[in-house]
């Protein structure tokens, strides 16, 4: 969390990689990448990129309240 502002700034993946804003994952067999767009308390928006920078889509994550 961004601690003036007591906001999210990054996502923790399943395998405990921490996913930064405006950072990307990269898939090496396909040379694609997913990058964090925006991040909130409890999900985020993802950007899917083909090898060649083209964007694919958007996903969104959103985590269920407990």
């Amino acid at each position: 969390q961004d601690g003036k502002a007591n906001r999210p700034v990054a996502l923790v993946m399943p395998d405990s990689r921490i996913l930064a804003l405006e950072r990307a994952v990269r898939f090496t067999r396909t040379s694609s990448s997913l990058s964090l767009e925006r991040v909130w308390p409890r999900g985020g928006e993802l950007a899917l990129l083909l090898a060649d920078g083209k964007p694919l889509g958007r996903l969104i994550c959103v985590l269920p309240a407990k």
